[in-house]
């Protein structure tokens, strides 16, 4: 089977898994081509959340961003790459971007990330937990704990802090975020502007002004020292008393610059039921195919009021 590779100019495969910096230098191509294609097709991946709003207005999910020529050998009879090709900047400093690469016989490559930062990605921690929080009062509250996943590709001393519609704080404020994702999310002739109020009729159930009654987001680690391609997980935790749901984000931001230089996780949506152990979070996305990933009981999501959620349900039960 075709499998085609990011590589680096030396030849070395890049890993699906962490992110590169933009402005690297990247050769694309394979080893065992049956028959050569002529070239291939660079795609961005949108973040889930916006790959679902695009398809729902008949948008394509993938956004074109380059064609090269496959038109150099290879390292035997059946390879052959491309030229060095230059990875972009993302349109906006927080945005990370996945990139892949397809040929016109159906295969298509893995994911690259490409970020100034860090790859961050979300997803429920095992066992959502009815607990206290450390240091915090003495009677019980809901706790859930969701896991933060750091691949960094510089070599930073970073700040963690959670972006929800309520922040008083700008930078932590995730509508000032949701225009930059939109206006980043679009292809040439099509309208930020219009992406950007679709998307926020979307979430709008999950955009509350003020923070459900009760409900904190906590991150008992909120500083780090990583170095270059190095991982960690981190818990971000959710006081959640009350039933209710929110959209939200993880901004991951290196610390001692003198211009800012932070990336943003995909956009999620929590939603906690009666029973906080039922929780769900809703477009945290599989990077292996970045599908849409639904992680919780699906029965328990009781705030979508849309036809595209009910769709997207559907799909799962």
């Amino acid at each position: 089977m075709t499998q085609l590779r990011w590589r680096k100019r030396n030849g070395t495969i890049l890993p699906p898994v962490g992110s590169v910096r933009p402005g690297k230098e990247v050769v694309l191509g394979s080893d065992d081509f049956v028959d050569r294609p002529d070239y291939f097709t660079i795609y961005r991946k949108p973040t889930a959340l916006v790959a679902r709003v695009r398809e729902e207005k008949s948008k394509s999910p993938l956004i074109k961003v380059d064609s090269l020529p496959v038109n150099r050998p290879g390292d035997g009879p059946s390879s052959s790459r491309t030229e060095p090709w230059q990875l972009p900047v993302p349109s906006f400093p927080r945005l990370k971007w996945r990139l892949l690469f397809a040929d016109d016989k159906l295969h298509s490559s893995p994911f690259l990330h490409v970020s100034k930062l860090a790859d961050v990605n979300l997803s429920l921690a095992p066992k959502a937990k009815v607990g206290t929080i450390p240091g915090g009062p003495s009677v019980d509250v809901g706790v859930i704990d969701i896991k933060a996943t750091v691949i960094t590709s510089v070599d930073p001393a970073i700040h963690l802090s959670v972006m929800t519609p309520w922040a008083q704080d700008t930078d932590a404020n995730l509508w000032e975020f949701l225009h930059e994702l939109a206006a980043d999310s679009t292809e040439e002739g099509e309208d930020p502007a219009q992406l950007e109020e679709e998307l926020i009729t979307y979430l709008r159930p999950h955009l509350p002004e003020q923070a459900p009654g009760g409900w904190e987001f906590i991150l008992p680690t909120s500083h780090l020292r990583l170095g270059d391609g190095e991982r960690a997980e981190v818990s971000v935790q959710l006081r959640a008393p009350t039933r209710g749901s929110t959209a939200f984000a993880l901004q991951v931001a290196e610390e001692g610059r003198g211009e800012p230089n932070a990336v943003v996780s995909d956009v999620v949506i929590i939603e906690v039921p009666e029973d906080p152990t039922k929780v769900s979070l809703l477009f945290a996305s599989d990077d292996a195919t970045l599908e849409l990933s639904l992680q919780g009981d699906l029965s328990e999501l009781v705030s979508w009021g849309t036809t595209a959620a009910r769709r997207f349900l559907t799909r799962f039960r």
